[in-house]
């Protein structure tokens, strides 16, 4: 928008700080109506993040966690944070039980609309039986109403094993 105010930010090695100096004040707009757009006023402090990770853990949808984040915490401006937070949790999750996971997010919505995740013992399995491969989609039967994909493959004495599944958006 061209607003003409000015800071200049210089690095002091020796204090160890960044000192700042306003060259210009003046502004051509008037102030924000709505702080939701800047990132530094709606990121999520540790106690929200807390809370918003004890509630995905809980079973609540993204929406509900928000409203009660929202309010626990009045002031709170969060927007989309909370899906990034459960997509953190989702992915700490799925790493520290030893999955290898993959996700999408839509390039104009950031947010996550497919997941597929293989834990590494089992993808171990299915290149010892690579031949046969089933592939399986239920349809609603998630929270999200998305398609739910299921890989399975089968040993060399018939039995059946989950080889990876995954949450997409649309087929």
């Amino acid at each position: 928008m061209g607003c003409a105010l000015k800071l200049v930010g210089r690095y002091n090695a020796l204090g160890g700080c960044w000192k700042l100096e306003v060259v210009n004040k003046t502004h051509n707009h008037d102030p924000v109506l709505f702080e939701e757009g800047h990132p530094a006023l709606r990121k999520l402090t540790d106690e929200e993040i807390d809370l918003v990770a004890t509630l995905h853990r809980q079973g609540l949808r993204p929406v509900k966690i928000k409203s009660a984040t929202k309010k626990r915490f009045p002031g709170n401006k969060c927007t989309r944070d909370i899906y990034t937070v459960v997509k953190l949790v989702l992915e700490n999750f799925l790493q520290t039980h030893g999955f290898t996971f993959y996700t999408w997010e839509n390039p104009s919505t950031n947010r996550t609309e497919n997941v597929f995740f293989c834990h590494e013992k089992v993808h171990t399995m299915w290149r010892a039986f690579p031949d046969l491969l089933l592939i399986d989609t239920t349809y609603n039967t998630n929270t999200y109403k998305w398609p739910f994909v299921q890989f399975v493959g089968v040993t060399s004495i018939s039995k059946s094993f989950c080889i990876a599944h995954a949450v997409i958006f649309k087929e």
